[in-house]
């Protein structure tokens, strides 16, 4: 039986991202993992937790991803560097 499950507000903590999933959720091939929003800014790794969205996605795993206002702020940025709450980070990118 397919689950849909809905996980948001990751906010770039890849170990709680990797606990949520491999220890409560325990995700299985045939969920649907949908993210609702701001998967980076904040906590330690925004990357890694895209990585590994990636690596599932890979791995065969249905990953749906709606952009959030944190994602938004990035992509902001990046037009408009000068005019961003992202701006200072843009160098790391």
């Amino acid at each position: 039986m397919t689950r849909q499950i809905v996980v948001g507000d990751i906010h770039g903590c890849i170990n709680s991202f990797i606990k949520l999933i491999e220890d409560r959720i325990v995700l299985r091939a045939d969920d649907e993992l949908i993210l609702v929003g701001d998967l980076i800014d904040r906590g330690p790794d925004p990357k890694g937790v895209i990585d590994r969205i990636f690596m599932l996605q890979q791995d065969g795993y249905l990953i749906r991803a709606v952009r959030g206002n944190h994602e938004q702020m990035l992509l902001d940025a990046i037009d408009d560097p000068g005019n961003s709450l992202f701006s200072q980070c843009l160098h790391v990118i």
